[in-house]
């Protein structure tokens, strides 16, 4: 890319292009990045409430409307929130709530292969952006169509990502109500009995349209879907409260139970569309529709109580029994209790020191059970429609003796103050352990299914968290408040199931990584396949092509995806009127896998495939000897050049053969927050119609102090839970800058 006149790729296929035949090629650094603008979020909240001794109400209406930073991707929600208590008598309460929310979301953006983040990061780098633009015409017979090279060409890399982003619109629509009533009764002033029952009901529809585009979608008719759902959860329970004093002894106890159902279905269709870019379920080449439903009942009875002493002594003890539909008749009864001890050893020593204002100890161990989703129990069989009709049994081996997932955790903790409250210390030591857990494994195929569910193994999880505040300083028009926390924990898997030691948990990613558990290692462990080595870890190269030789599976460990510890430091100032806040956040450890990087690095469009490019470069590692005669095996220094194209197409690409060029330190310290607010004085109020006007500005994730991913953002992961630790086409991180407009009448 040295200006060279070339020419116009729209040529080729284009009849009605009118523009230059020819244009320079020359380094478009920035092409790329021309795609984003600036988006937004404007919230516009209206708050009232009243009432009397007898009744109070409240109301709050929000519309946020939100864009974001690639075109086409929007949302706008309404939230309606109405609740009114009411004392119906000196012994009858009621409480109720009502809460509704509508919101549209246009265009959601993903992560991963085929989408606006791929199509920028791949994107060809002496492309002006003028170019990239237009990203579509209109042909001699009316018909729209794909413009970028090669538009015919089916499963290339990247792409228009103005098509990807505007010629693949998403539109989700959603409705959700959520809703309580609850009833009081003082039976005695000791005793009173509360019944309550809610429901979270929702609504949703998503239609997704894709333009017909040979190279985009592989088809060039266009595709169609629509999937319409809807979810509900009824909660009723009641809890009967006693609560006395005896002297020097405080009772409260508490008997309760809860009656849970859950039901969601969908249903959906959708296919290759018949006449093109038509977008209709009537247009459909073929229409299969598939529905899903899901329902679930839990009930559950519980007790929980507490033994005050004096104010400085507490014994709080819970025991809880649930019944769950998803589980078989012989395990679906489980029970878990727990038992805490709280002691204020300021109050109970009579500790009174200008040193140690308060100090207040505490210890419990709880139980937790958990069920698990429904239909596991009995095998599944499947119907489909063709040949006249087809029953097959599922993949999936369901498990009719699974049991409840179990953990018991043990925790201890301290909070002390000293100097008057000035300075504040709280410490958490804890401890979980969790068994039986309900999870797949590999069987087979001679078995006739893919996978089984099944009960096993232990996973021990333990941790410190502190949290330090100070008052720094205080003066009259002036204070400064320090508040500080750590957290580091550990999980370690002990054991996994009988006869086996280690498990794949599929992740959809396994294009460049697999979280495998194994016993004695840590949960978040992330595989890959990488260089093969020698005993001493020297990289193995071939000295003919110079080229690094790679394992054939994910056998090499990366590293975890977990922190090694976090903190964050807050200071908050004071200053009459003013107030400025700042959030500065740690994150210490653990790698993340960039995806992205490797596909950039495959194509030859990032900047680690500079080196060598013409010359070559000689890769640090041993070629391997052996001798004919005896077979032993010695190692060379390896001098063989390798061109950098030759290179990264082997160890890069859409299924890497070595992700080790792309593993990152997760490390990262950000001004996470910084907030600037000011409140008009009393005096300019005066008697106009606001008790309080207030104004911010709030900037979040503004800048790094140091981001050892460099390339991004190590937080922008694909997912949560087992989906951790790998980057895929994500899109850039935002900086967000906010103000804020308060009035109280």
């Amino acid at each position: 890319m040295t200006g060279q006149s070339v020419a116009a790729w729209q040529l080729s296929f284009n009849p009605d292009y009118a523009g230059p035949s020819t244009y320079s090629m020359t380094p478009q650094p920035d092409n790329a990045m021309s795609l984003f603008e600036t988006g937004y979020n404007w919230a516009k909240t209206v708050t009232a409430s009243m009432g009397n001794e007898k009744i109070q109400g409240y109301f709050s209406y929000t519309n946020t409307e939100a864009k974001g930073i690639v075109k086409g991707n929007e949302l706008d929600r309404h939230n309606l929130n109405i609740r009114l208590t009411s004392d119906l008598s000196d012994k009858l309460h009621l409480d109720s709530k009502a809460n509704f929310i509508s919101q549209t979301i246009e265009n959601p953006l993903n992560t991963g292969e085929s989408s606006v983040g791929e199509a920028v990061y791949t994107m060809i780098r002496s492309m002006p952006f003028e170019q990239i633009e237009q990203y579509q015409y209109t042909d001699a017979s009316g018909l729209l169509q794909y413009n970028w090279p090669n538009p015919t060409s089916v499963g290339g890399l990247g792409g228009n990502p103005y098509w990807y982003a505007l010629n693949r619109p998403y539109t989700e629509v959603r409705n959700r109500f959520i809703g309580f009533a609850s009833l009081k009764y003082d039976l005695t002033k000791d005793l009173s009995l509360m019944v309550r029952s809610g429901i979270d009901q929702a609504s949703n529809k998503a239609v997704s349209k894709q333009y017909a585009s040979l190279s985009v979608l592989g088809n060039d008719y266009g595709s169609y879907s629509e999937t319409s759902g809807q979810t509900m959860e009824l909660n009723s329970d009641f809890l009967l409260s006693y609560n006395k004093d005896f002297g020097d002894f405080r009772l409260g106890l508490n008997v309760g139970g809860n009656s849970l159902y859950q039901k969601r279905s969908s249903l959906s269709a959708g296919g290759q569309l018949s006449r093109r870019n038509f977008f209709a379920l009537s247009n459909l080449q073929t229409s299969t529709p598939t529905s899903s439903f899901y329902e679930k009942k839990m009930n559950s009875l519980y007790a929980f109580g507490q033994l005050g002493y004096k104010e400085y002594l507490y014994l709080d003890v819970t025991t809880r029994n649930d019944w769950s539909s998803t589980l078989p008749a012989d395990n679906r009864s489980y029970f878990y209790p727990s038992v805490g001890l709280t002691a204020v050893l300021s109050d109970m020593f009579d500790i009174r020191s200008d040193f140690l204002t308060f100090l207040k100890a505490r210890g419990s161990y709880a139980q937790v059970s958990n069920d698990t989703d429904p239909y596991r129990l009995s095998n599944e069989l499947l119907y489909y429609r063709f040949n006249g009709g087809v029953v097959l049994s599922s993949t999936v081996k369901n498990n009719e003796n699974l049991k409840p997932e179990i953990s018991a955790s043990t925790e201890f903790g301290v909070d002390a103050r000293f100097f008057g409250n000035k300075i504040g210390l709280d410490f958490t030591y804890f401890k979980t352990n969790t068994s039986n857990q309900i999870f797949t494994i590999n069987v087979p195929e001679v078995s006739g299914y893919s996978t089984e569910y099944v009960n096993g193994g232990e996973i021990e999880n333990k941790g410190i968290e502190l949290t330090f505040n100070a008052d720094v300083l205080h003066r009259a028009d002036f204070s400064w408040d320090l508040t500080a926390n750590f957290a580091k924990y550990k999980t370690t898997v002990l054991s996994i199931m009988e006869g086996r030691d280690e498990l794949s948990i599929t992740t959809g990613y396994e294009r460049v990584a697999q979280t495998i558990v194994k016993e004695g290692g840590e949960y978040g462990d992330l595989y890959i396949r990488g260089f093969a080595r020698n005993d001493d870890g020297q990289i193995i190269v071939n000295e003919i092509t110079g080229l690094p030789e790679t394992t054939s599976g994910f056998d090499v460990y990366a590293g975890n995806f977990n922190p090694d510890w976090t903190a964050g430091l807050t200071n908050r100032f004071n200053y009459k009127n003013f107030t400025l806040s700042f959030l500065v956040d740690f994150r210490i450890g653990g790698e993340v896998i960039s995806y992205t990087q490797a596909r950039m690095a495959g194509a030859g469009v990032s900047d680690i495939t500079l080196n060598g490019r013409t010359d070559g470069f000689v890769v640090d590692g041993v070629n391997a000897i052996t001798d004919e005669a005896t077979g032993a095996v010695s190692y060379v220094t390896n001098t063989t050049s390798v061109l950098a194209e030759d290179y990264w197409t082997k160890v890069a690409s859409r299924d890497p053969a070595s992700a080790e060029d792309f593993v990152f330190d997760a490390t990262n310290i950000r001004l996470r927050e910084l907030v600037l607010g000011y409140s008009l004085p009393k005096s300019v109020l005066g008697n106009g119609p606001f008790a309080g006007v207030n104004f911010s500005v709030v900037g979040r994730n503004l800048l790094f102090f140091m981001n050892n991913a460099k390339y991004f953002d190590p937080e922008q992961g694909v997912g949560v839970g087992n989906l951790q630790g790998i980057e895929s086409f994500n899109i850039p991180a935002t900086r967000e800058f906010g103000f804020n407009v308060k009035l109280d009448f």
